[in-house]
């Protein structure tokens, strides 16, 4: 399921399952509750991957003399957590944008939205001048075409600890 809030998209699966069959893992046996946790971060990794590399893309279709400085802040971001404890809200495999700079912890939404952002451009002598960048979807709607395979993957995962589990 794809989740549309506070972050661009969250895949997760059933939380309650998710968080148990975790659990069952850790006590029933650490190298598997590690292979799990490891097995999990793949299942997203193809989709981070694909969001990294649709940042660093070049603006537009002619090359430019440009700087990756901050689309590359961006990529480097980008991670797959596992979250999964009784307490918390968020449960479940999800690709996150952290950002690296200060700058790119502010623009990783902005740069996300077709219509850019606002921020002032200094010269020499003068007072600053505030243009419009604009900026490229890199996030939600990558993550959102491979979202089944994901979904698919994880659920596969953890299907499997739960026969290794069950099997002994």
């Amino acid at each position: 399921m794809v989740a549309v809030g506070k972050r661009a998209v969250d895949l997760d699966v059933d939380a309650k399952q998710f968080y148990e069959v975790l659990t069952l893992a850790r006590v029933f046996d650490k190298k598997l509750y590690t292979g799990l946790r490891r097995d999990l971060r793949k299942a997203g990794e193809g989709a981070a991957k694909s969001v990294r590399a649709e940042v660093v893309k070049e603006p537009g279709s002619a090359p430019v003399e440009f700087s990756r400085g901050l689309r590359a802040n961006l990529a480097s971001g980008i991670r797959v957590q596992i979250k999964a404890s009784e307490s918390s809200r968020q449960v479940g495999v999800f690709i996150a944008s952290t950002g690296k700079s200060a700058a790119s912890k502010q623009l990783k939404r902005s740069y996300d939205k077709p219509k850019g952002w606002r921020h002032p451009v200094w010269q020499r002598g003068a007072d600053p001048v505030w243009t419009t960048q604009k900026g490229r979807p890199y996030f939600g709607s990558v993550i959102a075409k491979q979202e089944p395979a994901i979904a698919k993957a994880v659920k596969v995962v953890l299907d499997r600890a739960v026969d290794s589990i069950a099997n002994g």
